[in-house]
């Protein structure tokens, strides 16, 4: 959960985006599955980020979430 939104952390694909919902202003991080970094950013409470399809591992304060990408 975000301690300040009281809301649990969503990641999710959504066509050929990563769909990060329930941040206030934590780093996010996403990286490919053969481990290249391709997004290091602070996010404000939601966002988009388009991807290519593949497997990605975002990390958001220490919490790392698997999504799959079709």
């Amino acid at each position: 959960m975000d301690e300040t939104s009281g809301n649990p952390i969503k990641v999710y694909a959504a066509g050929h985006t990563i769909v990060i919902e329930n941040v206030d202003n934590r780093q996010a991080e996403i990286f490919k599955i053969d481990g290249s970094k391709i997004f290091d950013e602070i996010i404000s409470y939601k966002d988009r980020i388009r991807v290519e399809t593949g497997i990605y591992i975002v990390r958001i304060d220490g919490k790392s979430f698997k999504v799959i990408v079709r």
